[in-house]
């Protein structure tokens, strides 16, 4: 990734732009992932069968490479936790905390922070590689990162306190104006700066 891509000038106007050409490659029906978080943000996560659905969906697409035990055990979790969609609503990132000590192979930190994020994405910024690794280096944790490339820098909290500043800083609009979905277009366009090569185009 090259650093450079990160210090862009007019970095409200930027961020438009590629919020209309996504949301114009959205109208054709050409985003999965959106159709997808269209379908299940602020829906009902009682139903185990549905949850398992959308857990597989999130593993296929995201490559996340959970076992077929641990998908079964965190629906079950999910589904069975009869707080959950209040949770998700609450202050605090608590739920991302318990969602991801589920299952028996692994903790799984990153999949807790998208499965969240699909169902309340302005909420719960998406925590992967690439896109900590945007947000750590134009936030005051390059250093960090250069000699640890490879590791969770930061906290979740710290992540998203990390992510309100990126968000203050390219989005064009408060938090109080955002669309229900506003927090997808943010995640894309963090992984667009970050040069993920579907959707590259649509912001140099």
């Amino acid at each position: 990734m090259s650093e450079l891509r990160l210090f862009i000038p007019e970095k409200k106007e930027v961020y438009e732009r590629f919020r209309e050409k996504l949301m114009s490659r959205i109208s054709k029906g050409e985003d999965k992932e959106y159709l997808f978080i269209a379908k299940v943000m602020n829906t009902s996560n009682a139903d185990y069968d549905t949850v398992l659905e959308r857990v597989e969906w999130i593993n296929a697409n995201y490559s996340t490479r959970m076992p077929e035990g641990d998908r079964k055990v965190i629906a079950n979790y999910i589904s069975g936790r009869s707080d959950f969609d209040a949770a998700l609503d609450e202050d605090g990132y608590s739920l991302v905390d318990d969602l991801r000590k589920c299952g028996t192979s692994k903790k799984h930190f990153s999949f807790a922070t998208k499965y969240c994020h699909h169902c309340r994405p302005n909420k719960y910024p998406i925590y992967d590689a690439l896109n900590m690794r945007v947000l750590a280096i134009y936030y005051g944790y390059r250093d960090k990162y250069n000699q640890e490339p490879d590791s969770k820098l930061i906290s979740y909290r710290e992540y998203c306190s990390c992510h309100d500043l990126f968000r203050s800083d390219f989005v064009n609009r408060k938090p109080a104006d955002y669309a229900d979905d506003e927090g997808f277009y943010i995640d894309k366009f963090i992984q667009a700066m970050g040069g993920a090569k579907e959707i590259r185009d649509l912001l140099f």
